[in-house]
C-alpha cells in the first residue's frame, strides 16, 4: 500500500490514523476418507491482515476475518463442498509516536512524497472432525485495502481582518503625526 506523505507546510503532524478494509471469500471441501465409518463436523477458514512500516515502528496493525461456520455430515467415502464463505471487515489505528509521524512526513515541504507499507497474510482452515477419517482443503480468496488521516496543528496565518485592523491602526498613526505637524 502506498500513501501520499504529510506535507509539513499545513503545519505539525500530531497523530496518523490507519484505516483497514479487507474481504476474504473461501470454499471448504471435507472428504471423509474411511471407507466405513461416518463423519461430521465443522469448518471455518480465517485470514489474518497484517500490515507493516519500513522502519517497523507501527505496533502492527492487524485484522482478522473469520468465514461463516460450515457443518457438514459425511458417509464413508463421501465428499462435500461448502460453496463460497464470505467475510468482510475493518480496522482502526492511531499512531502519535515520533518515529511514525516523522516516517508519514515529507523531507520537503510543498512537495509530499509517498510511503509504502507492505501487507501479509496468514491463512488457516479449522476443522473439528467427529467419526471417520476426514481430509479438508480450502481455497481462499482476499483483499485489502487502506486510508490515513493525518491529524496536525495548521499553521498559524493571519486572517485579512487582522491586516486591515493593521492597516487601520497604521493609518491613525500616520493621521495623528499629519495632524502635529500642522
Amino acid at each position: 500500500m502506498s500513501f501520499q506523505q504529510f506535507d509539513p507546510a499545513l503545519g505539525t503532524l500530531t497523530a496518523v490514523t490507519l484505516d483497514l478494509s479487507g474481504s476474504m471469500s473461501t470454499v471448504i471441501s471435507a472428504n471423509n476418507v474411511d471407507g466405513s465409518n461416518t463423519s461430521s463436523g465443522t469448518a471455518n477458514a480465517e485470514v489474518q491482515f497484517s500490515v507493516q512500516d519500513s522502519g517497523l515502528d507501527l505496533a502492527v496493525p492487524q485484522l482478522s476475518l473469520v468465514s461463516p461456520n460450515f457443518t457438514y455430515s459425511l458417509l464413508p467415502g463421501q465428499s462435500i463442498s461448502s460453496g463460497t464463505l464470505s467475510q468482510t471487515g475493518t480496522s482502526s489505528d492511531t499512531y502519535t509516536s515520533l518515529p511514525v509521524l516523522k516516517e508519514f512526513t515529507s523531507l520537503v515541504p510543498g512537495d509530499p512524497g509517498s510511503n509504502s507499507l507492505s501487507a501479509s497474510t496468514f491463512t488457516l482452515a479449522l476443522i473439528a472432525v467427529h467419526g471417520g477419517n476426514t481430509f479438508p482443503t480450502q481455497a481462499t480468496s482476499a483483499a485489502l485495502t487502506g486510508s490515513v488521516t493525518y491529524d496536525y496543528i495548521p499553521v498559524a496565518v493571519p486572517e485579512p481582518s487582522t491586516f486591515a485592523l493593521l492597516g487601520a491602526g497604521v493609518a491613525g498613526i500616520l493621521a495623528c503625526g499629519w495632524r502635529r505637524r500642522r
